[in-house]
């Protein structure tokens, strides 16, 4: 289960994404010798690394992040909808 905070360094969240994800359109015989991002928070179209360093995200708006991060009317609007219609599995 997911919590709000941990005591991951981003070195730990390196480790784990190279024992435990694919990543389909990068070469894993380079990850040993690759200082693999750890983004750390968000704001509109700026995503923020570990380290500090700002970036654009110029592409997820492909894929699915295409309102912008910290959008507190569509987090707000999710949360009301949680709270009346979960997800639950049928058998």
């Amino acid at each position: 289960m997911a919590t709000s905070q941990t005591n991951f360094s981003p070195e730990d969240y390196r480790k784990l994404d190279q024992a435990h994800i694919w990543h389909p359109l990068f070469q894993h015989q380079d990850l040993d010798q690759t200082d693999l991002i750890v983004f750390t928070e968000a704001h509109g179209t700026t995503i923020i690394d570990s380290e500090g360093r700002q970036y654009l995200d110029a592409l997820s708006g492909l894929w699915n992040v295409n309102v912008g991060y910290g959008r507190k009317q569509i987090a707000d609007a999710v949360y009301e909808q949680i709270q009346r219609l979960t997800f639950q599995l049928h058998s």
